[in-house]
């Protein structure tokens, strides 16, 4: 896959899109407490991949991440169980 991604916040970033998933375990990104806040997206914000996801397959996929896209600080955001 070779994509480059980077670290973000979850945004709303389409009018009536309120969420967006995890492409591998589905989990839930949006700005709703209880959900992650934050993952690795596409340039066009359109692919999510959530921080557990994105280790365990960053290899796999030769993912890479934009230089200073990764937050500076704290643990990635998690959320109670899969949505």
């Amino acid at each position: 896959m070779d994509a480059r991604l980077r670290r973000m916040k979850w945004r709303l970033s389409r009018p009536n899109w309120d969420h967006d998933h995890c492409e591998f375990c589905s989990a839930k990104l949006s700005n709703y407490e209880g959900d992650l806040h934050e993952g690795y997206t596409t340039d066009d914000e359109y692919n999510w991949i959530c921080p557990k996801c994105f280790e365990d397959f960053r290899e796999e996929f030769r993912w890479t991440v934009e230089p200073g896209a990764e937050p500076e600080s704290g643990p990635p955001s998690s959320a109670p169980g899969d949505r």
